[in-house]
């Protein structure tokens, strides 16, 4: 009696958050309040690598903003 192996499921690429320049953070974080709410879901699925949460455009606006500053200064 043979036991046959059930093939691993493809695991999907790892997720690299782009790099932000130091010099770009302010005028992303003042565009934050005039962008639409597609654009910001847009920008959450770019710097977050994940679809994004069913919250109102306050918390988008405040965790992209997070995000972007996490992305630009961390060491």
């Amino acid at each position: 009696m043979t036991r046959t192996m059930k093939p691993k499921p493809a695991t999907p690429p790892a997720f690299t958050a782009p790099a932000i320049p130091p010099a770009d953070v302010l005028g992303r974080l003042a565009a934050l309040k005039t962008t639409s709410a597609p654009a910001l879901k847009q920008q959450w699925r770019a710097l977050f690598g994940t679809e994004p949460p069913p919250y109102n455009r306050r918390f988008l606006e405040s965790r992209l903003a997070y995000r972007i500053q996490e992305l630009a200064y961390a060491v």
